[in-house]
């Protein structure tokens, strides 16, 4: 709830404004607290409009009363957790997850794999559809979400300053806050179903970014309805899906069965979701692990094994992890023991989940353990693929080795799909993941739509209209809508970084090509934001990138440094040689 004071405090204010909260609610109550959170609203200091200020407050104020309650820790180690202001040293927060890191003994035993055919899998990330999605109104809102029917007026004549039909890219200093017409996740699906492909991963945040109006039930019919959506357009074909941190409500808030949650527990949500998936997008030998936990494992071609992991209980957003952080439900201990499961059946494995465990999005003690883990499994692990991040990277897994003085290897790629959505960043994207009959990762082709083109193409036709003359052109083009045609193979990720393979010592390698050539990153970097037009003027110079789109004019981007994996080596010796990263 700290995130309607605004987002460009520094550490220290950050820090100071939790411990003052947190010292009115143990001397005044809770009540209190949330009354002066409303003053700001109503007040107008907030970045957000009273309204979605106020709404924001209903939405997290009587879960956020229960869990503050369950705290073990002072509150300065609390304020330091969940809003990394500082560093924190309680022992309750700095777990270790015990696992021998040397590789898994059984490797040794494995000659040769079987062979499976060569498959492909189509990468659908982040579509965040948004069902309130209105042609003609504004792109820039005090809200969490415009470009939605709320920001309608009731004259309106369509120029180039409104939301066109198939999304609003983000617009340098604008707060452009817009999510996915569904017509536009329509046109993802039809132009996907023209290519070969055998499975679907499906990487979670289906929900809008918004609290206003939402509600438990309403979180379901969403995802329900692009569920529908998704199996009418891609038929006999099986998907696989992991959660978001949106696709509950609240958002982000994921309790376990091991904290004392009261009514808040993830079990309806969970409940709900396999009824939804089950037995479908889920395997209903899976049905257990996922109604514990949200994740599963399941074969999906012979020789080959995906886990679909629940990361949302790595993510920083995620407070219950205040009261209990050390692996939640179980997942990593599973995903070990799966894992060597995995190998002495002389199965290849790909990874799914939202949230990529490589970045600062997660927790550091589980981006450790699960480096321990990659680092452990290495040799049959041949595929990581994540979303949440909205940007097209990639981070690399470095081994953890139990002597200091021997030499950290790569050991692991994860790679984070652009997203559907355009929400702060650039056009709607998705990807073909091509695999060899052995599982492995052999290419990825990234598609994406220019919908600044369409758009335009659109205003050409409608400037000037009222809202109903607007209304009736937009049911017209649903009705013949032609956008699948213009979906557009961006680049083969083969092809463009000049990689002989996608193993994790190209990747690694690349970093350092990055650092020695700037035209190479500075491709990289305009491929993170979706290929928009705006960040062509960005300047990239020995691993560093400088640019207005995202992050504040002049800042100092350390891309090659995040390109290492959060949680290993590399990461801390790069952030320690720099500053701090942002990831």
């Amino acid at each position: 709830m700290l995130s309607i004071l605004g987002n460009n405090a520094t550490d220290v204010e950050l820090c100071a404004q939790c411990e003052a909260a947190m010292r009115a609610l143990r001397h005044y109550g809770y009540d209190h607290v949330i009354d002066k959170l409303k003053a700001i609203c109503i007040a107008k200091m907030s970045f957000y409009n009273e309204e979605t200020c106020l709404s924001m407050i209903d939405m997290y104020k009587d879960e956020m009363r229960y869990l503050l309650y369950q705290l073990k820790v002072p509150d300065t180690e609390f304020c330091r957790f969940v809003t990394g202001c500082g560093q924190y040293n309680d022992s309750l927060y700095r777990w270790k997850f015990d696992v021998f890191t040397n590789q898994f003994e059984a490797y040794t035993q494995i000659d040769v794999f079987p062979e499976a055919s060569p498959f492909a899998v189509l990468h659908l990330a982040d579509p965040h559809v948004s069902f309130e999605y209105r042609v003609g109104v504004a792109y820039s809102c005090r809200e969490e979400l415009c470009c939605t029917n709320r920001q309608m007026t009731p004259v309106t004549n369509m120029s180039a300053e409104d939301s066109g039909p198939y999304g609003e890219p983000r617009k340098t200093g604008l707060y452009g806050r817009c999510d996915l017409p569904v017509r536009t996740l329509r046109s993802a699906l039809k132009s996907a179903a023209s290519l070969k492909f055998d499975f679907v991963y499906i990487t979670g945040d289906f929900i809008p970014h918004t609290s206003f109006n939402f509600s438990f039930s309403r979180v379901i019919y969403e995802i329900t309805e692009q569920t529908r959506i998704i199996n009418e357009a891609l038929p006999n074909k099986d998907i696989y899906v992991s959660i978001g941190n949106h696709d509950d409500y609240p958002s982000f808030l994921f309790p376990t069965d091991r904290m004392v949650a009261g009514k808040y527990s993830s079990d309806r949500l969970y409940y709900a979701l396999w009824k939804i998936w089950g037995d479908k997008w889920i395997p209903t030998e899976a049905k257990d692990t996922f109604l514990k936990g949200g994740f599963y494992t399941a074969s999906i071609s012979p020789g080959v094994r995906l886990f679909s992991l629940n990361t949302n209980y790595c993510y920083k957003l995620n407070w219950w992890l205040a009261v209990d952080p050390e692996d939640p439900e179980g997942q990593l201990r599973w995903l070990d023991e799966g894992l060597a499961e995995a190998a002495r059946m002389k199965e290849k494995v790909h990874i799914i989940g939202h949230i990529p465990p490589g970045t600062k999005e997660c927790h550091s003690e589980w981006a450790t353990a699960y480096q321990k883990i990659i680092s452990k499994h290495s040799q049959i692990i041949n595929g990581q693929f994540f979303g949440h991040m909205h940007w097209d990277q990639f981070t690399v897994d470095w081994s953890v080795e139990d002597d200091p003085k021997k030499q950290s290897i790569p050991t692991g790629v994860q790679i984070s799909s652009p997203s559907i959505t355009t929400y702060m960043t650039g056009y709607p994207s998705y990807r073909i993941l091509k695999f060899d009959k052995f599982g492995g990762l052999e290419d990825i082709d990234t598609y994406m739509l220019n919908i600044t083109a369409l758009n335009k193409k659109f205003l050409a036709r409608t400037k000037g209209f009222d809202r109903r003359a607007l209304d009736k052109a937009v049911q017209e083009l649903d009705r013949n809508d032609k956008s699948y045609r213009f979906w557009q193979k961006m680049y083969s990720t083969r092809a463009a970084y000049g990689l002989k393979d996608l193993s994790p010592n190209s990747f690694a390698d690349l970093i350092e090509r990055f650092a020695k050539n700037d035209s190479l990153l500075e491709f990289y970097y305009r491929a993170l934001y979706q290929f928009h037009e705006e960040p062509s003027n960005v300047h990239c110079s020995k691993g560093v990138c400088t640019t207005n789109y995202y992050y504040r004019t002049g800042l100092e981007h350390y891309v090659t440094c995040e390109q290492n994996s959060y949680g290993s080596t590399k990461f801390t010796e790069c952030e320690k040689a720099v500053g701090e990263i942002i990831s």
